[in-house]
């Protein structure tokens, strides 16, 4: 009677040299199908790393034989593409939600901006940090723009945004406000 664990271990050895084969034979097709489905090389690099993660998981769920392997591979990659779209369409959706909900009321501007110390704030974010995030800051605390405003004036994704706005302001408050609320100005004037 044969050992069922060198049968599991020859199968999966035969599902792997039957994927590498696929994938040596058709790996530049499905990256360039990924490449033209997403635009974007480092989202068409994951499709194609998932495809072939898929088709092995596949291979060993099931004993058929794959009779066209390049378009069972592009169908797998198609299906992934389609999933990290609508995936990324939800994220979009909630950021967008989330956006709108942000309140003028949390602006840091209403905390802390006034005279002198909103000239001390200006001179340290154009000294510290680049002129997007320079950009995105004006627009969200003296113009009073929420997330979605601010991401159709830059063209930036809303979630690049929300990322580089927390990164500023927290910078900020941290530098130019105490625990009491008092501002850093001593900070600001000896730096």
């Amino acid at each position: 009677m044969p050992n069922p664990s060198l049968t599991r271990d020859s199968a999966k050895r035969r599902n792997f040299d039957l994927l590498n084969s696929y994938y040596r034979a058709h790996r530049r097709e499905v990256m360039a199908y990924a490449l033209y489905f997403s635009r974007n090389e480092e989202d068409a690099h994951d499709a194609l790393q998932e495809t072939f993660c898929l088709a092995m998981e596949s291979l060993t769920r099931n004993v058929q034989v794959i009779e066209k392997p390049r378009a069972w591979l592009l169908h797998i990659a198609r299906n992934v593409l389609l999933r990290k779209q609508d995936r990324a369409r939800q994220e979009a959706l909630l950021w967008k939600k989330k956006a709108e909900n942000v309140t003028i009321n949390s602006n840091f501007s209403l905390q802390v901006l006034d005279g002198v110390l909103a000239r001390d704030i200006t001179a340290h974010i154009r000294r510290e940090f680049s002129e997007p995030m320079q950009e995105i800051f004006v627009l969200r605390h003296y113009h009073e723009m929420n997330l979605n405003e601010i991401a159709e004036v830059t063209d930036l994704p809303v979630t690049t945004v929300h990322r580089m706005l927390s990164k500023i302001t927290a910078e900020v408050q941290t530098r130019f406000s105490s625990a009491s609320g008092d501002s850093g100005r001593n900070e600001a004037t000896a730096g």
